[in-house]
């Protein structure tokens, strides 16, 4: 359901329906319209849209039937990233960034993403939009935090073997 997902990045963009109708050349009752779920916009519309609130069209597009789908498909993560995720994906709440950042198999397969960082990361509630990069900058930020001067230590996280020249 593209209304609520387009609602919900609206009000985190902290824009009105006219503000984003303005900047996205769309009028203020079709916007309203397209949020109750009464009209699907256009490719062209949602294209639009999203480039208003400078995201991808996927963030607006995503079904969370289809996103549990396809966590429960994507094969290596364990249980507990794919449950996390699909909590992440299926939430309409979730920020546009942070959804993104979840949509994202390649870094997901790179970051692997805690429960505990997943949960971190959704309860911000940042004043501004954060982007996908700026929630990787978050969770490498909450994984620099040192206690008593001693880094957290990474359990689930293989070290590299260093190279002695």
């Amino acid at each position: 359901m593209i209304g609520p997902r387009l609602k919900s990045a609206r009000l985190h963009a902290k824009l009105s329906q006219t503000a984003l109708g303005e900047l996205a050349g769309i009028s203020q009752p079709f916007i309203a319209l397209i949020e109750r779920g009464e009209r699907e916009p256009s490719d062209d519309v949602l294209e639009r849209l999203a480039k208003a609130l400078d995201l991808p069209v996927s963030a607006l597009r995503v079904d969370p039937d289809d996103s549990a789908m396809e966590a429960e498909q994507s094969g290596p993560p364990s249980a507990w990233q794919k449950d996390q995720r699909i909590a992440v994906l299926s939430d309409y709440r979730t920020a546009p960034g942070l959804l993104a950042l979840a949509q994202d198999q390649g870094l997901l397969a790179l970051l692997k993403i805690r429960p505990d960082e997943w949960a971190m990361l959704r309860s911000l509630d940042s004043p501004f939009p954060v982007s996908k990069e700026g929630y990787v900058q978050l969770l490498l930020t909450l994984r620099a935090v040192t206690v008593g001067g001693e880094a957290i230590p990474r359990t689930d996280v293989q070290p590299r073997s260093s190279c002695v020249a």
